[in-house]
């Protein structure tokens, strides 16, 4: 509950706004920012991290898997080795760009969530500083890609001519054969596992967007929104970045946990956290300069009516204990020819 609120004034050239804020302390609710390393998850981080805090406020104890939500994302229900291959192929005629597939936004994510459900961190952790880790893996492919553009073009050079059909199938061939040998297709593939109180829980939720107009209305609105959960902040540019790093990232997404009104500053979770500053790895930014690049901002709207919040908060340690049976029974891996699920989603 909150403890209370505190009336400030946030003044922007000769215009002054009372704000209110609430005093809630909502840390306790969130997970450390995982970083994504060199893999463009910084949606799925955000996405993952609203849905986790609501879980937690419920009562369910759980982290959820931002790798699992990124290959979701990734292979947009295409079976990932006809998505690998397919890439692949493509990458003959055409160099495809070194984070091909990996953008999103945040509206999209959200949806493979109510669609899916997520695991759970321990049934699929997220590893960025391991050479089994996502990040290492999706090296591979974008390597492997570049090699088989890097050879068709030297043997149509070679032979004067473009390459046939058969051509050009054994050099596809022959990369994605080194690819399951590395063990990067296995690595890549979707597990099976329980999804489904993440999936029944999100679907009480709408998954709410709207476009910032960088005003002081927009800032009040957000202030507003940090009384109930954090918000998710899509993100021109992440300039902060460079205060430990000396660069920035464009197109980035964090989510915003509080808002500090003794020195009008956003406490934010950044999944460049390696980059960061901080004990606590949390970024705090001054309010009126995060505005400044703020493009859009969402949230989770809670549509269920209250006797529904306390039936679902009832049954959240019988699913807790199902989560907990499933995960330790499952075996890790699947048979490697195996679909793991098939969708109508189009891909990018």
């Amino acid at each position: 509950m909150c403890s209370g609120k505190k009336a400030i004034l946030i003044r922007a050239s000769m215009i002054v706004m009372p704000l209110v804020f609430c005093s809630c302390s909502i840390v306790s609710f969130h997970s450390r920012p995982s970083s994504q390393g060199s893999v463009g998850s910084c949606h799925s981080f955000v996405v993952a991290s609203i849905y986790e805090e609501k879980l937690k406020r419920e009562g369910l104890q759980v982290e959820l898997s931002q790798k699992d939500l990124f290959l979701r994302v990734f292979f947009q229900g295409i079976d990932e080795r006809q998505e690998i291959l397919r890439q692949l192929t493509m990458s003959v005629d055409r160099k495809l760009p070194k984070t091909y597939h990996e953008g999103s936004s945040l509206n999209r994510v959200a949806d493979q969530v109510k669609r899916y459900g997520v695991l759970s961190a321990e049934d699929e952790p997220y590893v960025h500083t391991f050479k089994s880790g996502l990040p290492m893996q999706m090296k591979h492919l974008r390597h492997a890609r570049m090699t088989v553009n890097r050879k068709a073009s030297v043997l149509k050079k070679r032979l004067g001519r473009s390459l046939t059909r058969a051509e050009k199938a054994t050099i596809v061939d022959a990369q994605f054969a080194l690819l399951q040998k590395q063990g990067v297709i296995d690595a890549l593939c979707i597990k099976e596992g329980d999804r489904s109180v993440v999936r029944r829980f999100a679907a009480n939720f709408e998954f709410k967007q709207a476009r910032a107009d960088r005003s002081l209305k927009t800032m009040k609105h957000i202030v507003t929104l940090l009384r109930h959960g954090s918000v998710g902040a899509g993100l021109s540019q992440y300039p902060w970045a460079g205060r430990a790093s000396r660069h920035s990232t464009s197109g980035h997404a964090v989510v915003l946990r509080d808002y500090d009104p003794a020195t009008g500053e956003f406490v934010i979770s950044n999944p460049w956290w390696l980059r960061s500053f901080g004990a606590e790895r949390y970024d705090r930014i001054a309010a009126m300069e995060f505005m400044s690049y703020l493009e859009t901002y969402v949230w989770l709207q809670d549509n269920r009516p209250a006797a529904m919040r306390k039936v679902f908060s009832s049954e959240v340690t019988k699913s807790t204990t199902t989560m907990n049976q499933h995960s330790s029974s499952r075996a890790t891996t699947t048979e490697p020819g195996k679909k793991r699920y098939k969708s109508q989603l189009r891909p990018f």
